[in-house]
């Protein structure tokens, strides 16, 4: 390997390495509630009149609070909003058509936390309740029309999120750090390097063509696999993106195996320890990132962490692969020179 594919190789690894960091250091999700409710509107009335979610907190501490409220098309009723301490202490209020609240660093006591979701179907239904229940201390929403008369079909989402106000700081830090090594990425791909150190000798071309050739074939016949599988709706237990990058995956498999094998992965003359260390360090650092997305969808950090998790799994098994291989083939390597001596 070059100079220039050790800093692409490297520079990859750093921004896997961040993106698991970033994920691994993300505000825990550690209560959540949602449903989804059908209110039927019918002369500024709503019914049901109202919703309620609720959270249990563990131990205390801070939190930040998400309140989501969201319809597939907007209604022009009015959501208001309270997040009480059981069902009778306050804690705030809020108000909206379709609106997602946060309120950050609450601290809260453990127990049980409602979250009371009111539809509120006219002016005159909002100015009331708000006097009656909560002493005016929502915020105005009045000169909100009446909604038409029909069903909505609302989806309520309740979260307690520990509380981490540094982590706009770091995630701030991390995007920088991934722009400067793709940078380094875009930097060292455009790097021209002399014709005789880039080059290969006719034999390893030979083989590299036949490599990529064979690589493509495989992901040629995987994808037209897939292909078939989904026009038969075959029931498949991942996720068709993962499917995709599982093919491709192969195909970098094939391809880089086959090199190494017929000795044009590394150019004449190139020492292949470092490529051999280099694979190591790749299948380590993976198959961290592999346990950090496990462990993340766990959490609730990562939707479809499992299935990152096993991607970084499948690539750090090939990484460790090409450097088996590529330790097997040095030492046969080795023995022949020694056998050819006199």
């Amino acid at each position: 390997m070059t100079k220039k594919e050790k800093m692409i190789t490297f520079s990859v690894l750093g921004i896997l390495v961040v993106i698991c960091l970033l994920i691994c250091l993300a505000p825990k999700k550690l209560a959540s509630d949602e449903k989804n409710v059908p209110v039927k509107i019918k002369g500024s009335v709503a019914d049901p009149a109202y919703t309620e979610l609720s959270v249990k907190i563990e131990k205390r501490g801070e939190y930040d609070i998400v309140i989501d409220c969201t319809d597939s098309e907007t209604p022009k009723f009015i959501t208001g909003a309270t997040f009480m301490r059981g069902k009778d202490k306050i804690l705030y209020t809020t108000a909206g058509i379709c609106f997602r609240d946060r309120r950050k660093a609450l601290e809260l006591e453990p127990g049980l936390y409602v979250l009371r979701i009111d539809h509120i179907a006219s002016a005159d239904a909002f100015i009331k309740l708000n006097n009656a229940q909560y002493s005016g201390g929502m915020q105005d929403m009045s000169t909100v029309g009446s909604p038409d008369d029909g069903e909505y079909f609302m989806s309520y989402k309740l979260k307690a999120v520990e509380s981490k106000p540094y982590y706009t700081f770091v995630l701030v830090l991390g995007i920088v750090l991934i722009g400067i090594m793709v940078s380094v990425i875009f930097l060292s791909g455009s790097d021209r390097k002399s014709r005789a150190e880039e080059k290969y000798d006719e034999r390893q071309t030979a083989v590299r063509g036949r490599s990529y050739r064979q690589a493509f074939y495989v992901l040629l016949i995987y994808f037209l696999v897939l292909v078939v599988l989904r026009l038969f709706n075959a029931d498949l237990p991942l996720s068709d993106w993962t499917l995709i990058a599982m093919g491709l995956l192969l195909a970098e498999g094939i391809q880089s195996s086959f090199s190494i094998y017929n000795d044009a992965y590394f150019k004449f003359r190139e020492n292949p320890l470092i490529g051999i260390q280099i694979f190591f360090i790749c299948a380590v650092i993976l198959g961290a990132c592999a346990c950090i997305s496990y462990f993340g969808q766990i959490n609730n950090n990562l939707p479809n962490g499992r299935e990152i998790g096993l991607i970084y799994l499948l690539t750090a098994a090939f990484s460790a692969f090409d450097a088996v291989l590529l330790c097997m083939k040095e030492a046969k390597n080795k023995r022949e020179e020694r056998y050819e001596k006199p």
